[in-house]
């Protein structure tokens, strides 16, 4: 049984674009921050800790996740406390592209009705 190990990071910008990281689930051990404003922390319970300066209010957002839970699923989506707002997405690649193109579509529309 193979498993794929890697994973991709999208974050969102002061813009409102979003910078796609890529690497294996492995270097999560390795780096402590992939992007500005995004540190990774691991503990010995193979949790993640992925503490972020939001783009949009300026606070620190933090979230939990497993290994186990960052390799099984298709995609995981952190927003904005404050806002509700997508801020990070995490997971398979074409997924993560995938569901970044459909808030683009969507965000288009909304812009196109006003």
């Amino acid at each position: 049984m193979l498993i794929d190990t890697s994973i991709s990071i999208a974050l969102r910008s002061i813009y409102g674009s979003y910078d796609i990281k890529e690497f294996s689930i492995f270097d999560l051990l390795n780096l402590k921050e992939i992007a500005e404003g995004l540190k990774i922390n691991t503990n010995k319970n193979k949790d993640v800790t992925l503490s972020i300066k939001c783009p949009l209010c300026g606070k620190y957002h933090e979230y939990n996740y497993s290994f186990l839970e960052l390799i099984n699923k298709q995609v995981i989506i952190a927003g904005c406390e404050e806002l509700g707002i997508p801020v990070l997405f995490i997971g398979k690649s074409f997924k993560v592209e995938e569901r970044i193109n459909r808030y683009k579509q969507i965000n288009t529309k909304i812009l196109a009705m006003i």
